[in-house]
């Protein structure tokens, strides 16, 4: 069977900044199906991509569809800003390009049997009934995200406000884009239940993140560099950055207080100038732009994700897991991942907490063994990306 599948960015594998969710399920449908992948974005990209070996294992054909980069005009923006729109809403910016990319995505599915999307910004490129067969893989139900980042006191105002009208604009878009697909894919039932307020008719599955067990293969404790902490992710994303920074300014030095030999890396991609200057603190190191996250996984002695803007699965909690690293996480980090508190994870939102938690760790050698080995177990029985690709088979070929 032929599916064309549409994304807004080029998926990312398991070594490469990004979500790999959407690269690593097409890389099992494609032992199986021929797939088409349809990329919509402003950005000058050269096909063949540079490194996009990896992309020929799961893609057939790769087709980029070219946006304008210009800005909309005066009553364009006034228009999209009273309606709270987000601003990847194509709808009040761009309608005459939006129908032209809606044509070219229509004569695409011509020779396709099924259709898969990916994410709501995707979404809007597609007609009223773009497919025989149409799913989307929405992942996390976005309004829910910011409304719930809008209500968290440990923002400033001005950011909890902008989360806010944000949410608003992301809950239209799910009210009005979402009704031509057969099914959207959610990645827990946390999302699911939230999209449900803005979205009751539509049909939600579940489907989990994986992860590479073999690629973020297992290392032992003892390898470990015995009080370094570890935060990874893509640090042009607002929810990481935030992260970091809360981490690295707010409770790393309640850490630093209680083990002065404690130090905090930051290992990402395309840190903003605020991340960079983090490393100026004392005991904190920015790292930005490496091949492989590995050997830093194999180092580190505890993972931290201190995520307060973000609600979706992490695939970096993931893959900490599967290294073998312990991780201490925010409840925002850990949606949709079956882990038990003290078991599997330790989760902990209150600063003084998390910092408890890190410590904790940190002097007890074999509480971070047993956790590490318990997760690893629950990443191998439970979060492969063979398993989610079996689900989206089912609902992409009844």
């Amino acid at each position: 069977m032929k599916l064309l599948v549409v994304a807004t960015e080029i998926p990312a594998s398991s070594d490469l900044p990004g979500c790999p969710r959407l690269f690593n399920i097409c890389l099992e449908l494609a032992k199986r199906h021929d797939i088409t992948l349809a990329i919509i974005s402003n950005d000058e990209l050269s096909l063949p991509l540079p490194d996009s070996h990896y992309l020929k294992q799961a893609f057939q054909q790769i087709v980029h569809i070219k946006t304008p980069d210009y800005k909309p005009d005066v009553v364009a923006r006034t228009f999209h800003h009273l309606f709270f729109a987000s601003q990847d809403d194509w709808r009040w910016q761009f309608p005459e390009e939006l129908g032209t990319i809606r044509r070219q995505l229509e004569k695409l599915l011509q020779d396709h049997d099924s259709l898969l999307v990916r994410g709501l910004k995707a979404a809007q490129f597609l007609g009223k009934r773009p497919a025989e067969r149409t799913v989307l893989d929405l992942g996390d139900c976005e309004s829910s995200l910011y409304l719930k980042a809008g209500g968290n006191e440990n923002l400033p105002l001005g950011k909890r406000l902008k989360c806010v009208f944000t949410a608003l604009g992301l809950a239209e878009m799910e009210r009005k884009l979402l009704s031509p697909y057969d099914v959207v894919v959610l990645i827990s039932e946390k999302d699911a239940r939230a999209l449900e307020f803005t979205n009751p008719r539509t049909l939600n599955s579940v489907i989990a993140n994986g992860v590479d067990t073999t690629y973020f293969e297992y290392h032992e404790i003892n390898e470990r560099d015995s009080a370094r902490l570890l935060f990874t992710g893509l640090m042009g994303y607002t929810p990481n950055a935030d992260a970091a920074a809360h981490f690295a300014k707010n409770i790393f030095p309640l850490i630093r207080a209680r083990r002065p030999d404690a130090t905090f890396q930051i290992v990402g991609a395309h840190p903003p100038a605020e991340i960079l200057t983090l490393a100026s603190l004392p005991g904190v190191e920015v790292i930005p732009d490496v091949h492989d996250l590995r050997p830093y996984l194999y180092q580190a002695s505890v993972y931290v994700s201190p995520i307060r803007l973000g609600s979706g699965m992490k695939n970096k909690v993931l893959a900490a897991m599967s290294c073998g690293i312990p991780v201490v996480a925010s409840s925002g980090s850990t949606n949709g991942i079956e882990a038990l508190p003290m078991e599997h994870i330790l989760v902990a939102d209150e600063e003084p907490d998390f910092a408890d938690s890190v410590v904790t760790l940190l002097d007890n050698v074999y509480m971070r063994s047993e956790i590490a080995r318990k997760a690893r177990h629950l990443v191998e029985r439970a979060y492969s990306w063979q398993a989610s690709a079996s689900l989206f088979e089912a609902l992409l070929f009844p």
